[in-house]
């Protein structure tokens, strides 16, 4: 704690928010995050796949213990040109093979339990997390001096008090919907089905050859499949349970397909597989502020003092697999604008103009970068991938593998030349 008096509450303990915790505590700034979760809930253990931008969040807010020890928790990357998706039909047919693509960027996989576990145990040990918390709203106040703070309410009755509110609540933040932007859209005409895991070698054999390629990505009849395996170092136990009903659902809703993705899904157990339909977001005018002041004209629309990162403001479709880099990446842009207003905090200089300001310059650095890869995942439009089931997909898809062809002997061109593409993350092996 900085005892200067400013203070920062996280709504959201999911990587993005423990990541800023993380920042936040090795600045020294005074802070809360709430997690609605009890910490002992059980977590999603399905895999993320990260990249360049994630290592950008955690170079800003994770410090050089934390970074070394973080890294070698991460899948193998697959070489400086990470594993892109192919596309298959319902029958296991290559439709579009995405790893011909010479600019596809480096990644290493990583279980989302694995990682929020690293990131929230100094926090815990530090007591700066508090579980089983829920968020209900927030309202804007002025203190005695005239400034502005932001009392934050709890299911339970329970209240607290900030001079910054942040949400990292995900893609069902209330904060978004309250402060005024409703930026985000739950699309509901398609099912996406994503399997990810670790596999041992003795597994891997048995199943289809085609997962040794790369992740294998169908878009069939309104249902979308992910699925992606790395083998695990030093795999060498059956751990794999195939008789959740869960698991039976996520098969039969797969029914007609080819009995190869049946024996995918049942391979890796019921704890690795996801079945959601997702979110998407339109990439809010630049003085979006303003003019949520002047439509509800209440002291909380627009409100400086509150701010969104992640999906609670960019919330992307998984087709390229950006969501969570995103996030943490907005962490690094995020981080340094509160340790500005931190440090002037303790001149008692701080003044409703310097939030403003400060907020101005963090969404001026992620809306071109983070809503680029919201358009580049499938922007608002409910669809999940190109439907080969459709006469339009089956065009679509030949003009894409052409296009696909070309690109690929151009990259070949430029390797034998010597070009090769740059590796944006040696930190992932």
């Amino acid at each position: 704690m900085n005892g200067t008096g400013f203070k920062v509450i996280v709504i959201g303990g999911g990587m993005a928010g423990l990541l800023l915790g993380n920042g936040l505590e090795r600045h020294g700034i005074d802070f809360t995050l709430f997690e609605a979760d009890p910490e002992t809930s059980e977590r999603d253990g399905y895999q993320i796949r990260l990249g360049a931008p994630a290592i950008s969040g955690f170079n800003a807010c994770l410090d050089d213990e934390s970074r070394m020890s973080l890294y070698p928790k991460f899948g193998y990357s697959g070489g400086v040109v990470s594993s892109a998706p192919i596309l298959y039909d319902a029958r296991l047919r290559v439709l579009l093979d995405l790893t011909k693509f010479p600019a596809y960027t480096k990644s290493a996989p990583i279980t989302r339990a694995a990682l929020r576990d690293h990131l929230a145990a100094p926090l815990r040990q530090a007591g700066y997390i508090e579980y089983s918390r829920k968020f209900t709203n927030f309202k804007c106040i002025r203190d005695d001096a005239g400034k502005t703070k932001v009392k934050v309410f709890f299911q339970d009755g329970s209240e607290d008090v900030c001079d910054l509110l942040v949400s990292a609540e995900g893609a069902w933040s209330k904060i978004n919907r309250q402060i005024g932007l409703n930026n985000i859209t739950h699309l509901t005409t398609h099912w996406n089905l994503s399997a990810k895991c670790s596999i041992d070698t003795e597994k891997l054999a048995k199943l289809p050859p085609e997962i040794e390629r790369g992740p294998i990505a169908v878009s069939h009849d309104g249902l979308f499949l992910f699925f992606s395996a790395y083998v695990a170092a030093g795999a060498n136990k059956n751990t794999i349970s195939t008789s959740n009903r869960k698991l039976e659902y996520c098969v039969d809703m797969l029914k007609g397909w080819d009995t190869r993705f049946h024996d995918l899904l049942r391979s890796i157990g019921p704890e690795n597989v996801q079945v959601f339909q997702h979110h998407t977001s339109q990439q809010p005018a630049a003085n979006w502020r303003s003019t949520a002041k002047a439509s509800q004209n209440t002291l909380e629309a627009g409100n400086e003092h509150v701010w969104l990162l992640g999906d609670a403001i960019h919330a992307m479709t998984p087709g390229r697999g950006m969501g969570g880099n995103q996030a943490m990446c907005d962490t690094a842009d995020i981080l340094p604008q509160i340790v500005q207003l931190a440090e002037k905090s303790k001149t008692q200089q701080l003044k409703d103009k310097d939030y403003q300001v400060a907020v101005a310059a963090f969404e001026k650095a992620m809306f071109p970068r983070a809503f680029d890869w919201v358009r580049k995942s499938g922007g608002t439009d409910d669809k999940s991938g190109v439907d080969a089931s459709t006469l339009f997909g089956r065009v679509t898809l030949f003009i894409m593998a052409r296009v696909l062809d070309a690109a690929y002997v151009y990259g070949m061109a430029c390797k034998i030349l010597g070009y090769g593409p740059q590796d944006d993350a040696p930190e992932l092996i």
